[in-house]
C-alpha cells in the first residue's frame, strides 16, 4: 500500500459496518488482478522455452497466450463466485472451492495478527490482501485465512473489526489472559519510533541480508536448465569446455561476480523489500510498514512482546550494524524472521534505542564464561585445519597444505572472538544470552517469557566441566542457548530466574560469582 492507502488514512473511511454473520464476496476488481497474476506465473518461462527451443513464432505465441488468458479468466471467475466470508461476533468463516468445497472457521480469540499487503497490481486497483494469522486449524500453516483481494477500505475495516472483536472475546491464550485495547484503532495516537534510512541499505552486504540472492538465482536457472528438454547434454558440455579452455576468463568472471554481484544484489533486495520501512507505536501495538513494489502492513501487539534479538554479522560489527527482531508469542520460528523484524539493517545504537523503547533495557554487563570455553573454541578452530595441513604436507601436496595452515592461523583470532561473544545475565526482570561470531546474536527476554530449561552436556563438555543451558520460551525460535557455561553455575542461574521451579534441586550454599565484563 502506498501512503494514501494506509489503513489509518482517514480518507479511506470504511463503509457501513455489515451486520454480524453477513456473507460477503471478494471485490469484483479481483477479476482483473487475479487472471493477470496467474498468467504472469507461467508466461515468462513459456516465452523463454519458445525462444531457446527455436520454435518461436508470433502465431504460436499468440495462440498459447490467448488460451492461457482464457483459462486464467475462467479459473478466477470460478474462484470469485465460490469464495465467501462472514465475520461473526466470535469467529470468521471462510468458504471456497467448487469441486472440492473447503470451509474454515477461525475463532477470533485465536487470531494472532492481521496483515495487509498490496502488490503493484493490487495498489493500481486499490485492493489489498488480508492475511489472518491464527492458532487454529492444526495445519501448521501461518496463514489460516487469506482474503485476496478486497478493497483497501474493506481491508482496513476487517483488520479493525477482527482485532476489536478478538480483544472483546473471552481470552483463550493462557499467556495473555488480560483483555487489551484494540491495536491499531484509528483514534489511538501513532508515534514514529524508527524509520530505516536509505543510506543504511548500503550496509546490507555486511549484515548478510539477502547476500546470497545471486546464488539463489543461479540455482533456479541451473534447475531449469537441468530439467529442460530444449537444452541437451551436448550444449552443456560445450559450454563447460569453453569455460575450462580459458581459466583466466573464469577467474575474472567469478571475482567480478563475488565483488559486484553479491553486494549489488544484497542492496537491491534489501531496498526492494524494505523501502520506507517505518515502525509506528500506539499504546497497545507496534505497526510495521515496508516495501517498494509490494507494501506490507504488520501489527504486533505489545502484550505479546517478550523480548528482542539483535543479529550482528562479523563484517557488520566493524561498522556497528545489525538487524533487530522482536520476539513475539504466537509467531513461530518459520515466520518470526519476516513478520517480527523491527529493523532489517541499522546502526547498532539505533537498534538498541528501538529495543529499549519497545521491550526493555539492554544488558549493561554479561557474565563471562569459564576459560574452558575458550580452550574448546580454540581447539575446534585450529586443530582440524592443522591436522589436514599436516596430512597435505605429508602426502606431497604443499599447494593444499599452505592454505589449510593459513586457515588454522586464522582460527586463533576467530576462536578468541567466539569466546568473547559468549555471555549471559539476569537483572531481575530481563534474561540476556549472547553467543556466536560469524553471526553474533544477543537475545534479551522478559522473565515471564521463560517457559522451561534444558541442560545439554556432551562427553567433552563433562571433561571440561561446562554445560549448555537452553532457555525455553514461547516466542521466536522457541529456545536460546547459553553455550559452555560453568557446569556448577547452571542450576544456580536457572534458579535465580525461576526460583519456585528449581528450589528442590538447588543447594542453599551460594555459588561463587563469576567474573563479569
Amino acid at each position: 500500500m502506498t501512503d494514501q492507502y494506509r489503513a489509518d488514512d482517514v480518507s479511506l473511511a470504511a463503509p457501513a459496518i455489515a451486520a454480524p454473520g453477513t456473507v460477503q464476496r471478494l471485490s469484483a476488481r479481483s477479476l482483473v488482478v487475479d487472471p493477470i497474476k496467474r498468467l504472469g506465473t507461467f508466461a515468462l518461462p513459456l516465452a523463454a522455452a519458445f525462444v531457446i527451443s527455436g520454435h518461436f513464432t508470433v502465431d504460436r505465441a499468440a495462440y498459447y497466450g490467448l488460451a492461457g488468458g482464457l483459462l486464467s479468466i475462467a479459473y478466477s471467475l470460478i474462484r470469485w463466485a465460490t469464495f465467501r466470508y462472514a465475520l461473526h461476533d466470535n469467529r470468521l468463516d471462510i468458504t471456497s472451492g467448487l469441486l472440492a468445497r473447503k470451509s474454515r472457521s477461525i475463532p477470533l480469540d485465536r487470531i494472532r495478527g492481521v496483515d495487509l499487503t498490496a502488490s503493484p497490481m493490487h495498489r493500481l486497483m486499490r485492493l489489498v490482501v488480508v492475511r489472518v494469522d491464527a492458532a487454529a486449524g492444526g495445519t501448521g500453516r501461518a496463514d489460516e485465512g487469506v482474503l485476496d483481494a478486497v478493497t483497501a477500505a474493506e481491508g482496513a475495516r476487517l483488520r479493525r473489526l477482527l482485532l476489536a472483536r478478538r480483544s472483546a472475546a473471552p481470552a483463550a491464550d493462557a499467556e495473555a489472559p488480560e483483555v487489551a485495547q484494540v491495536p491499531g484503532r484509528d483514534d489511538q495516537p501513532r508515534t514514529v519510533l524508527a524509520r530505516v534510512r536509505r543510506s543504511w541499505f548500503l550496509m546490507s552486504p555486511l549484515t548478510g541480508a539477502y547476500l546470497f540472492a545471486p546464488l539463489a538465482l543461479l540455482g533456479t536457472i541451473w534447475g531449469w536448465v537441468a530439467q529442460s528438454d530444449t537444452i541437451g547434454q551436448r550444449q552443456v558440455q560445450g559450454a563447460a569446455a569453453w569455460l575450462v579452455a580459458d581459466p583466466w576468463l573464469v577467474g575474472f568472471a567469478a571475482l567480478a561476480f563475488l565483488v559486484l554481484g553479491f553486494p549489488i544484489a544484497s542492496v537491491a533486495m534489501t531496498a526492494l523489500l524494505n523501502w520506507d520501512f517505518t515502525v509506528r507505536g500506539t499504546p497497545d501495538a507496534l505497526e510495521l510498514e515496508r516495501g517498494l513494489l509490494t507494501r506490507r502492513h504488520v501489527t504486533l501487539e505489545r502484550r505479546r512482546l517478550r523480548g528482542w534479538e539483535l543479529v550482528e554479522a562479523l563484517p557488520a560489527r566493524m561498522v556497528r550494524a545489525g538487524r533487530l527482531r522482536a520476539l513475539v508469542t504466537g509467531i513461530g520460528a518459520e515466520s518470526h524472521h519476516s513478520r517480527a523484524e523491527l529493523l532489517p539493517v541499522a546502526p547498532v545504537e539505533r537498534a538498541y534505542a528501538l529495543a529499549v523503547t519497545t521491550v526493555g533495557a539492554r544488558p549493561e554487563t554479561l557474565t563471562a564464561h569459564p576459560r574452558a570455553a575458550l580452550r574448546r573454541r580454540l581447539f575446534r578452530a585450529i586443530v582440524p585445519w592443522t591436522v589436514l595441513a599436516i596430512a597435505a604436507f605429508a602426502t606431497g601436496a604443499p599447494e593444499a597444505g599452505v592454505p589449510l595452515l593459513a586457515l588454522a592461523l586464522l582460527g586463533i583470532p576467530l576462536g578468541v572472538d567466539r569466546y568473547r561473544s559468549l555471555g549471559h545475565a539476569y537483572d531481575g526482570e530481563l534474561v540476556s544470552v549472547r553467543g556466536g561470531s560469524w553471526s553474533r546474536r544477543t537475545v534479551v527476554l522478559q522473565r515471564r517469557a521463560v517457559v522451561g530449561w534444558q541442560v545439554r552436556q556432551t562427553i567433552f563438555q563433562r571433561r571440561q566441566q561446562v554445560a549448555t543451558l537452553v532457555v525455553g520460551v514461547g516466542a521466536g525460535s522457541g529456545g536460546y542457548a547459553a553455550t559452555d557455561m560453568d557446569a556448577d553455575s547452571v542450576a544456580t542461574f536457572a534458579h535465580e530466574v525461576t526460583p519456585r521451579w528449581l528450589a528442590p534441586f538447588v543447594s542453599e550454599e551460594a555459588t561463587p560469582a563469576e567474573p563479569t565484563r
